[in-house]
């Protein structure tokens, strides 16, 4: 019992508890030093602050690269969606905008979906889904395939 001793390393570094008196040795200002924002309970300043002058992370520009801008956005029209225009017998870019179908800013237009009962219209996109495609030749619709100008 009497050769116990604690565990080597183990009470090297003991918390300082600041602020318990002067006897304590770090009492009264508690290592703060006097006055001033620092000597605050809560007066540190944020990550990053440098006084008002300009921090470094905004001087320095920012980096890297995103591709989000060349992105090819697909305006997507179920062909379901026709078949409330049943007079129309030709829907190209300019009725399917007149019909709010598309914006004009749409670029890229696809019509989707696997049923239709629309029979002898004409149809322009830039492209077709499979179901589309098969349904709408199905009911003897052209199809008019366009190029990707509109950019």
């Amino acid at each position: 019992m009497y050769n116990i001793s604690p565990q080597k390393g183990s009470r090297d570094h003991r918390c300082k508890r600041v602020g318990r008196g002067f006897s304590s040795g770090i009492g009264g200002r508690s290592t703060r030093g006097t006055k001033g924002q620092n000597a605050r309970k809560s007066g540190n300043v944020r990550l990053g602050f440098e006084g008002g002058q300009m921090p470094l992370y905004r001087k320095v520009g920012k980096y890297g690269f995103n591709n989000f801008v060349f992105e090819k956005k697909i305006k997507a029209i179920n062909i379901r969606d026709l078949e409330c225009f049943k007079e129309v017998k030709e829907f190209t870019l300019e009725v399917l905008l007149q019909l709010k179908l598309i914006h004009k800013k749409d670029k890229h237009i696809k019509f989707i979906g696997n049923s239709c009962v629309l029979e002898g219209v004409s149809v322009w996109a830039h492209s077709f889904s499979k179901g589309a495609k098969e349904c709408l030749e199905l009911k003897k619709n052209t199809l008019h395939l366009l190029s990707d100008t509109r950019q």
